[in-house]
């Protein structure tokens, strides 16, 4: 009778949680939203924030309109237009150019992210080293290790080249900066050293100043002020000198360039899964597909139904979303 009881009222515990769970639900639908979809050759089985690779070792990215061909076991990492980064499990990245034979370079580790700009690569590896390699001497010029960290978002962004500066987005909360021409450390700035997950998740430059991002903060290096927001992140993106974030508790904040808040709009229960900036507007797409769109100013709401299936991969890079074998362009 006792075991009865027992599972009678662990049964009741499951039901009762499964039913306290709550789920966006929109107050209208807007009908009418007209997205291109483009369907490719195959499923996206990886990305980085610059770019997706496809089932069948072909990528697209911002810079590569065309599904192109890696070489077989090679993930995309990124592209100027002119030159294919890339990395496979064992180690290997590999550097294709126009015109010039590939080069292969072996570590002690995997490439998470690299950023070329000129004769240098940036790359930044899964032992959170940095490194910094020069095509022209066809060597590392420069290699630093930074504390390992064993739990990361799988968001990783790319190395920055801001004018002879390296900016490295570490696996341990940190921006490391790296002066190019030196090849010495110039800077190391501590984001979000203390919290379990705390890779930057985002990095980008907007004219001089820098924006980056943990799982629990949004940083800004502007006027030569550091500004830290605490933010359980899910999405940031970047829209001018705009930052707009979602939050875990389904807020939607923007933001200027030194953190002050300029406008929010809670939506109860969202779970926003990816950001991303049109010409006409801010898109933020939801777990429960729903599609949500906005003006500068988070207003004129519009809200469409998206079917997509949130276990796949979903990546927003430029103004694509990418998901499963379709990529959206965000108008």
């Amino acid at each position: 009778m006792k075991n009865l009881i027992y599972l009678v009222s662990v049964a009741l515990i499951v039901f009762t949680g499964c039913e306290s769970k709550k789920y966006y639900e929109p107050d209208f639908i807007t009908e009418g939203m007209e997205l291109e979809g483009y369907v490719v050759n195959d499923d996206v089985v990886d990305y980085t924030l610059e770019g997706v690779t496809l089932d069948d070792d072909t990528f697209l990215s911002k810079n590569t309109e065309v599904e192109t061909k890696l070489k077989e076991g090679f993930k995309f990492l990124n592209d100027d237009g002119e030159t294919i980064l890339s990395a496979d499990l064992s180690n290997n990245f590999l550097i294709q150019s126009k015109n010039k034979e590939d080069k292969l370079l072996t570590f002690d580790s995997n490439v998470l992210s690299a950023t070329k700009n000129k004769n240098l690569i940036a790359l930044l590896l899964t032992d959170n080293a940095a490194a910094l390699y020069d095509i022209e001497k066809d060597k590392i010029v420069f290699k630093e290790y930074l504390n390992t960290s064993l739990v990361n978002d799988v968001k990783i962004p790319s190395p920055v080249f801001l004018d002879t500066l390296v900016l490295y987005p570490t696996l341990d909360g940190k921006v490391l900066i790296v002066d190019g021409t030196s090849n010495k450390i110039y800077k190391t700035i501590n984001i979000d050293p203390k919290n379990e997950i705390n890779n930057i998740t985002f990095m980008e430059t907007v004219g001089n100043s820098l924006v980056a991002a943990t799982p629990n903060k949004i940083f800004t290096f502007a006027d030569g002020r550091i500004n830290i927001k605490n933010l359980d992140v899910r999405y940031v993106t970047v829209n001018g000198n705009d930052i707009y974030a979602a939050t875990l508790d389904g807020m939607i904040i923007k933001y200027d360039l030194k953190l002050t808040e300029k406008k929010s709009k809670k939506f109860k229960f969202a779970k926003f899964v990816a950001l991303g900036y049109g010409k006409s507007g801010l898109y933020a797409l939801e777990s429960q597909g729903y599609m949500l769109k906005m003006d500068n100013d988070l207003e004129n709401l519009e809200i469409y139904e998206f079917d997509f299936d949130n276990e796949q991969k979903v990546i927003t890079i430029g103004n694509k979303l990418y998901f499963e074998n379709i990529y959206t362009i965000l108008k």
